[in-house]
Formats: C-alpha cells, sequence, structure tokens
C-alpha cells in the first residue's frame, strides 16, 4: 500500500465478546488498528503478469487482475503451464500471483515434483461484496462467490520391477505402463457469513461442481523364473469417461456474544453439513494372458463397464458450551472449560453396475452374471462425548509470552452398517461400538526479539468397519496377477493415531540473516488390522487372503531447516534441506 493513499491511522480498544466470562476477573479487550485512506484512493485496481519458456519446450504463464472499492471486491486469474506447478484451484490462484514469496514455497510454484510431464490450464474470477459497514471488525454482513475452470493433460511413462523368493527359485515381473489422462472441472463456490452482537453467527457454504474425465491406459508385464524362463506374459489396454456432479452444503450457526454474556448457559455451536455426488463410469478393457506351461491356459477378455455412483450424506454436530455454566453456576472450575458435543451423520452410496464381456462365436457383448451387481450401503453413526480443555498463558512486556492449551475428548462411537446388494451373500447389517477418546496439546512461546518456538501434539483413536469387498469381493478376472480373496470373518479395526510437530524460528528484528527448523512425527497402531496372506501359482499369479492381525505399527517422520542471509545489499541467499522418513 503507498504512504500517499493513506489519510490517517486511528488505534483504539475494543471488546473481544468471545473472551468474556461471567467471573471477577477482567474484561478481555484487545487493540484494534484501522488504516483510513483517502477518499480517492478506496476504489482502484492492480495486477501481476508473468511469463517463462524453457529447454524441452516447457513453459509457463499467470496474470491476475484486481479491483475494489469500499464494500465490493473482485478479481480474475488466469494462466497455463507444463512444469507441473500446482497452481489454479479457488483462493490459490489468487495467492500465487501475489508476491509472498512464502506461500509460493509451501505451495510447489516453482514447479511440482509428480512423474510425466503435465500441462495445466486454469481460469479462477471471485467477488466479495459487505452489506453494511462497520466500524468493529469483530462484526460482518457479507457474501463472496467464486468460479473456477481447470484443465489438466499428464502423460505419464513408469516401469516397475517386483521379486519374489518362492520355494527355492525366484520369481521377477517386469512392468511397464503408459496413461494418458486428461481431467477437465468446473466449480463454483458460494458463501454468506453474518456477524452480529445481538443476534445469532451465521456462516453457509454451498459448492458445486462439475468434472468429466478420460483415461487410456496401457500396461505390460513379463514374468520369469530365475531371470530367464519365460513362464507368462500379460498385456492390458484400457480406455475410460467419467462424468460427475457434487454438490455439497455446509456451515455453522452459532450464539450471539451479547447473549453469552447476559446468560452463558445459552452458549452452543451447531455444525451442519449435506451433500449430493452423482457419477457415471464407462470404460473398456481389453486383457491379453499367454501363459508359457501347460497347467495355465492362456486367455483373452474384452470387457465393458458401465457404472453409475450416488452418493447421499447429512451430518449434524452440537456442541453445548454452556454446560459448565449449568453445571457449576457462577463457580470457575479451575479455569477449565467443559462442554458436551454430540455427532450424528448418515452415509447413503448407491452403485449400479453392468459389465458385458465379448462373445467371440456370436460377436457380440453378453452380461457377465458375476459382476452385473446393485450394492446399496448405508452407516448411520452417533457420536456422543465430553470435551475438557484448559489454558495457560504470561506475557512480561518485551521480555517473552508464553501459551499453553491442554484438551482433551471423551467420545463413543455407536456405527450401524447395512448393505443390501443384489448377490444375496453380500446383504448384512452389522453394528459396532467402540470407545473412541482423543487428545491435544498447543504450545506457542515467543522471546521478544530472539526466537519463536511452535508446538503441536493431536492424537485419536477411531473404529475402522471392514468394507463389504473385504468381506465378500466380486473378484474382476482382468486383474491377472493381484486376486483378492475375501474373509467374512474380519473384525473392526480399532486405530490408535498420534501427530507431534515441533518448530523453531528466528524472531529478531533488523537483522541479516534468519533461521528456522521443524520436526514431525506420526505414530499409528492398528489392532485387528487387515493384512493378507499372500499365495502365488506357477504362472506368479497372486491370491491375497485377508486376516486380521494383531498389532500392525506405522511410523513417519521429517525434518526441515531453513536458512536465509544477506550477502550484500544486492544479493540474498536461501538454503533449504529437509528429510522424511518412514517405518512400517
Amino acid at each position: 500500500m503507498p504512504k500517499n493513499a493513506i489519510e490517517k491511522i486511528q488505534v483504539y480498544q475494543e471488546k473481544d465478546y468471545s473472551k468474556v466470562q461471567q467471573t471477577d476477573e477482567k474484561t478481555d479487550s484487545l487493540y484494534a488498528m484501522n488504516i483510513k485512506l483517502k477518499e480517492d484512493k478506496k476504489k482502484g485496481m492492480f495486477g501481476k503478469v508473468g511469463a517463462g519458456y524453457g529447454t524441452e519446450d516447457r513453459y509457463t504463464g499467470d496474470g491476475v487482475l484486481q479491483v475494489y472499492n469500499k464494500r465490493t471486491q473482485a478479481g480474475i486469474a488466469a494462466g497455463i503451464n507444463n512444469i507441473n506447478k500446482e497452481e489454479g484451484t479457488g483462493e490459490n490462484a489468487f495467492l500465487e500471483n501475489t508476491f509472498k514469496s512464502n506461500f509460493r514455497i509451501f505451495y510447489g510454484g516453482r514447479g511440482g515434483p509428480e512423474g510425466g510431464i503435465t500441462r495445466r490450464t486454469y481460469v479462477n474470477g471471485k467477488i466479495q461484496h459487505s452489506f453494511s459497514e462497520s466500524d468493529n471488525s469483530q462484526f460482518y454482513n457479507r457474501m463472496s462467490s467464486d468460479f473456477g475452470y481447470l484443465n489438466t493433460a499428464t502423460n505419464l511413462l513408469s516401469t516397475t520391477t517386483n521379486i519374489q523368493n518362492i520355494e527355492g527359485y525366484k520369481l521377477s515381473n517386469l512392468g511397464q505402463s503408459r496413461s494418458l489422462n486428461n481431467n477437465t472441472s468446473n466449480n463454483l463456490k458460494f458463501m454468506y457469513e453474518n456477524r452480529k452482537q445481538y443476534g445469532n453467527f451465521v456462516n453457509m457454504t454451498a459448492d458445486y461442481s462439475n468434472r468429466f474425465s478420460t483415461n487410456n491406459n496401457f500396461s505390460e508385464t513379463s514374468v520369469f523364473k530365475n531371470d530367464s524362463t519365460a513362464i507368462s506374459k500379460s498385456t492390458n489396454t484400457s480406455q475410460s469417461t467419467t462424468s460427475s456432479d457434487n454438490l455439497n452444503i455446509f456451515g455453522f450457526i452459532r450464539s450471539n456474544d451479547a447473549g453469552q454474556l447476559k446468560d452463558p448457559r445459552k452458549n452452543y455451536m451447531l455444525f451442519f453439513n449435506g451433500g449430493i455426488n452423482n457419477s457415471n463410469t464407462k470404460s473398456k478393457t481389453v486383457s491379453d494372458f499367454q501363459s508359457y506351461i501347460d497347467t495355465i491356459p492362456s486367455d483373452l477378455i474384452d470387457r465393458r463397464y458401465n457404472t453409475t455412483n450416488k452418493n447421499y450424506n447429512a451430518s449434524i454436530n452440537l456442541n453445548y458450551d454452556g454446560f459448565k455454566p449449568l453445571l457449576f453456576g457462577i463457580y470457575n472450575f479451575f479455569n477449565i472449560d467443559v462442554s458436551l458435543t454430540n455427532e450424528v451423520s448418515l452415509n447413503r452410496s448407491e452403485t449400479n453396475a453392468m459389465v458385458t464381456d465379448f462373445d467371440t462365436v456370436t460377436r457380440q457383448y453378453r452380461q457377465n452374471e458375476l459382476l452385473t451387481n446393485q450394492n446399496m450401503v448405508t452407516n448411520l453413526q452417533y457420536r456422543p462425548g465430553l470435551r475438557l480443555g484448559k489454558s495457560i498463558s504470561k506475557s512480561v512486556w518485551e521480555k517473552y509470552n508464553y501459551w499453553l492449551y491442554v484438551g482433551a475428548e471423551i467420545k463413543y462411537q455407536f456405527l450401524n452398517q447395512k448393505n443390501e446388494s443384489s448377490f444375496l451373500f453380500r446383504n448384512l447389517d452389522r453394528n459396532f461400538t467402540a470407545f473412541t477418546p482423543s487428545l491435544n496439546m498447543n504450545f506457542n512461546y515467543n522471546k521478544n526479539n530472539a526466537y519463536r518456538i511452535q508446538s503441536y501434539l493431536w492424537s485419536n483413536v477411531y473404529q475402522r468397519a471392514p468394507s463389504i469387498d473385504e468381506l465378500y469381493p466380486l473378484v474382476d478376472s482382468t486383474n491377472r496377477y493381484n486376486i483378492i480373496a475375501g474373509n467374512p470373518n474380519l473384525k473392526a479395526g480399532i486405530v490408535k493415531y498420534g501427530n507431534w510437530n515441533f518448530e523453531i524460528s528466528r524472531a529478531k528484528m533488523n537483522t541479516k540473516s534468519n533461521y528456522s527448523a521443524g520436526l514431525g512425527i506420526n505414530v499409528n497402531n492398528t489392532s485387528n488390522a487387515v493384512s493378507d496372506n499372500t499365495v502365488y501359482d506357477s504362472s506368479g499369479r497372486s491370491i491375497r487372503y485377508l486376516v486380521n492381525v494383531d498389532n500392525q505399527n506405522t511410523f513417519s517422520g521429517n525434518a526441515n531447516a531453513r536458512f536465509s542471509t544477506n550477502l550484500d545489499k544486492k544479493i540474498h541467499c536461501r538454503f533449504l534441506t529437509g528429510y522424511p522418513y518412514r517405518l512400517m
């Protein structure tokens, strides 16, 4: 913002009603700064355009134009590249075209790491309008809308090698594949926000997307015994088109601040979510399996699929934060926040699959009775819980400040899963219950003009019910080398997940160099995890028999460090390194 656009700067104190409690403590407040612009600077436009070209016909180009007045902001962004740069979705398109280099580092604005070559073309438009002007930044009445068009075309060539040592001999699977994928999406998003001091806070978002994709894939796998004897070869060619429409509506309603001050027992927040998703996929697969041993016959499969999916979901989550004053009245209960949570969700998925095979005798496609099916699965879930939380903070002017929050949620999960199918053996009605608590801790420490420390710990427990395709799968014979045998006796797994992140960075003013370092650790333990016992036949084909194992553990971690310095007034250097690690 140029300095000649500013008329004056106002600094004032305003109450943060969301932090006020009915206790004898001093009313919490915060300072706000209002930058008042000159009348001729309250409307205008700005933008940016860039382009680049390199070797092997690689190119990139993008641009953005934004306009504004007192109540309305609007903008349009567009770009094209074939360097696997991942920009071009919604608000990210505008963030990518600003001069905030810190965002570009994390989002991949300098080129993505995906395999193959991806050409990406996008156009995004946005508008935001405020229905009222307010001198208090906590209250507003506004709407915003975004439209995005995105097309990606990917050309990917890959090779794989898989070696298995079986009973004194070695099987080598050598594969190569090529895929050409083209995806187009149109997305429209609308959001309305209304926050008043003497009325409920309302936030509602509607998101509609339409997608169309085409995929062409070719793969070839050869199996050798002891690297010399060819025993089988499989060639697969497939083409598919998919179209989908998705509509999701979500938001929340929260009790107003003035009402909470008058009667804290009325403090609540209601979250809601609902959606309808429809998709249709038409595909054709030609699979040619050639066996070079007498015990396994060769065959050719020419198969067509026409699959329609419909999904309906709805959920309501009610948090009652007035439970503490209702339970303890005017007593503070050691400054521990206590609230009740209730979550109800319903998910229904319908699949209609029509599969036909080419008959070489009649030269016609005939229905495949083993794969053609109708399936409907309904999940009804209820999760009541109790949430506890406490925060501790301290601040010494011009020396240091810190903040620590510890929260725990005690929840129980009730899940009913019902599967209805045109195949009688896939009809199920099951109930699951599990204790699913969670814990989170957040710590921030800032030493004035020195350094900043941030750390976050989050862990939870959830239940994973085996799917119908793990219990009673429909085996597609075009999957030559990976056949899954179901297990109707699989139990539900209990997953315990933990994540810890730590970061330290320099926070010193008027210095020529800066640094930061971070560490992240993820731990996952699953009891009754679904694993497999794999059996190979003489042609190299594998059959995976699914089983429950007592415990399955996964550990992953990452570390990163960043250092930047000014060698002189015109030269700036930045060094970045990172290391990921994963162990199962």
